[in-house]
C-alpha cells in the first residue's frame, strides 16, 4: 500500500507533512487537535457503534474495541460539552497515539477531496 501523505498550512503559513508522527506530536501539544481526532475516529465509526458505544464490525474504521466505550464517551462529551477534563485528556492522548494511522489517511483523503473541488 502506498504511503498517504498529506499538507496542512502552520500559522506561519508553511506546509507540514501530516504523517502519524506529525499527528501524534500535535496532540500532546494541542487539546484543539486531540479534541478534532477523537471526533474524526468516532465520526468512522457506524450509527450502531455509535449508539451502543462499542465497536461491531470489522472494518478497520473507528476505534478499537477495547476503546470504543471511553473513546466514543469522550467524543459524545466534546460534541456536548466542548471539553474534557484534565484526566479525561491525559487517557485520550494515551489511547489516540495508536489511531494516528487512520489519522493521516483521514487527512490524505481530505487533501485529495478538498483538492478535486478546486
Amino acid at each position: 500500500m502506498a504511503k498517504q501523505i498529506a499538507m496542512v498550512k502552520s500559522r506561519e503559513g508553511q506546509q507540514a507533512e501530516v504523517t502519524k508522527d506529525f499527528i501524534v506530536e500535535q496532540m500532546e501539544k494541542s487539546v484543539k487537535w486531540l479534541y478534532k481526532a477523537v471526533i474524526a475516529i468516532y465520526n468512522g465509526q457506524t450509527q450502531d457503534e455509535k449508539v451502543s458505544q462499542a465497536t461491531s464490525h470489522d472494518n478497520g474504521i473507528g476505534f478499537s474495541g477495547c476503546d470504543a466505550y471511553i473513546l466514543s464517551s469522550f467524543a459524545e462529551q466534546i460534541n456536548v460539552r466542548g471539553f474534557l477534563t484534565p484526566k479525561q485528556i491525559e487517557i485520550a492522548r494515551n489511547k489516540m497515539k495508536k489511531y494516528a494511522g487512520q489519522l493521516a489517511r483521514i487527512a490524505a483523503a481530505n487533501r485529495c477531496r478538498n483538492t478535486a473541488e478546486v
